[in-house]
């Protein structure tokens, strides 16, 4: 092919002139300094929100931080509520508020809290706040559970384990199948049902057994399954309890019942023969099937102090009255739950030593109604059998009082001075205590169901109720007619 023909197709030309490069017309090569745009830009925002937000995102492309937490302060200074530049500066949201660190909105929270403890009567302890009465607890190293339950930190420990409860005892993983073929663990060793019931026979080895709401704890001597009828029994003075008090222990409440009436005698009054302590001080567990252990050292939640009964199934008149002294101890215990002594307690930890008079001395809620709750739930409260005589059992406990002759005067009820001189008199006044009670529950006087509704408002929200109790039993007292006419019916 000639030069010629080559030069006609691909347009080539050995002579052509090299091409020429052009400016762009109107295109600016200086590059502008960031700092400089971003005061230019940052003065044309002015206070307009949506164009500080655009520099502070030029801020954050051009690695600007000096620039852009100044842009983010005028941001917030504008619209204090801009989400966005309140999560670029670090704040925090937390109920309404805005707080600039971690470490502030902490503080903010203590304070909260202190407030609030303040506010609702609760106590500095360590490092945290609790309730007056939680200290004994704290003080024993009780914690606790996600539940919400006190138990000791040994236990919390065992659950983090995979330890697991039978009854009240913890057992180790590889133990769980021997409670699952129906066995019960007796010290160390696995027995059945039968063996059990012999080796809990003893008050020194009781059953322990928790109820299925948690509420109750019974230690007792009697065979399992008489066991659970006095769990049931227990269970059944709630709703009456709480009609009185108006509202129910957050903790468990340990009661005991004893499978003979020898039993019971010799757990109340202990045995120096054999060096075993006696549960209560006062004696009054011959006034009653029933009593308050004072010294009752059973290692529960507040670890002293309980209601005791007996339940003897092999005698046919004590078979008879056993759920009447089991109702009796269960309400004494929960009653202690709710009004317990603290500073008596915390003061045993210390000094290994529980001095009684300072025990009862720190209760707040007077023996007549301590122990009218007990024989309410015991023996007035309102039958709801089917086909039944609702006032059956008040009918009943009303005839053994005028036996014995006519009611006392109210202020001698109220100031109920039982003493085991006069075991007939002190029996007379505990049941006499259970009418006041059913007086003020189910009767129609209007001013003494004013009286115990502000009482039971106050108590039950933790206030000091001294005076509602005070105008309570002035009520009381100021309708000793209507008292005689309730008992009459």
């Amino acid at each position: 092919m000639s030069l010629l023909i080559c030069t006609l197709l691909f347009g080539l030309s050995p002579e052509a002139p090299a091409p020429q490069v052009l400016e762009p017309a109107g295109i600016e090569t200086s590059i502008q300094d960031p700092a400089d745009e971003f005061e230019r830009r940052f003065e044309a925002a002015g206070d307009d929100v949506d164009e500080l937000w655009k520099v502070y995102n030029y801020c954050d492309s051009y690695g600007l931080e000096r620039e852009g937490k100044k842009v983010l302060r005028e941001i917030i200074k504008v619209d204090p509520d801009h989400k966005e530049a309140r999560a670029a500066s670090g704040h925090i949201y937390y109920e309404g508020e805005w707080f600039k660190s971690e470490k502030k909105l902490e503080a903010h929270k203590k304070k909260q809290l202190a407030e609030e403890a303040k506010a609702k009567g609760w106590v500095r302890y360590k490092d945290t706040w609790a309730h007056p009465d939680d200290i004994a607890k704290l003080e024993a190293g009780m914690v606790r559970d996600e539940a919400g339950q006190w138990v000791s930190a040994e236990d919390y420990q065992r659950m983090q384990d995979g330890w697991v409860r039978h009854d009240l005892t913890w057992i180790p993983p590889e133990e769980v199948a021997e409670a699952e073929a129906g066995k019960f663990k007796c010290g160390d060793t696995w027995k059945s049902l039968e063996d059990a019931n012999r080796y809990h026979s003893l008050p020194s080895r009781p059953w322990v057994i928790p109820s299925e709401s948690g509420r109750f704890h019974i230690y007792t001597t009697v065979d399992r399954d008489l066991a659970m009828q006095a769990i049931g029994e227990a269970e059944s003075t709630v709703r009456d309890l709480v009609r009185i008090f108006g509202k129910t222990p957050d903790v468990p409440m340990p009661f005991a019942v004893m499978k003979s009436s020898g039993q019971y005698g010799t757990f109340a009054a202990g045995d120096q023969a054999f060096g075993v302590p006696p549960t209560e001080v006062r004696g009054w567990s011959s006034i009653h099937g029933a009593y308050f252990g004072e010294v009752w050292f059973h290692g529960g939640i507040n670890l002293v102090g309980g209601g005791v009964a007996y339940w003897d199934k092999e005698d046919k008149n004590a078979n008879r009255f056993g759920p009447f002294f089991t109702r009796h101890a269960a309400a004494l215990s929960f009653v202690e739950a709710l009004d317990p002594s603290p500073k008596a307690v915390a003061a045993f930890h210390k000094k290994k030593e529980l001095d009684v008079d300072d025990f009862l001395t720190e209760k707040k809620l007077p023996d007549w109604l301590r122990y009218g709750a007990a024989t309410y739930v015991e023996r007035y409260r309102l039958d709801k059998t089917p086909g039944a005589d609702p006032k059956a059992l008040r009918k009943w406990s009303v005839s053994n009082i005028l036996r014995t002759g006519s009611l006392d005067p109210v202020k001698r009820m109220l100031t109920m001075k039982l003493t085991v001189d006069d075991l007939d008199g002190s029996s007379k006044l505990l049941n006499e205590s259970g009418l006041l009670v059913a007086f003020l529950l189910d009767g129609e006087n209007t001013e003494v169901k004013t009286k115990h509704a502000a009482f039971k408002a106050a108590f039950a929200s933790g206030e000091d109720f001294t005076d509602q109790l005070a105008e309570l039993e002035r009520a009381l007292e100021a309708a000793g007619d209507d008292l005689k006419a309730f008992a009459d019916a």
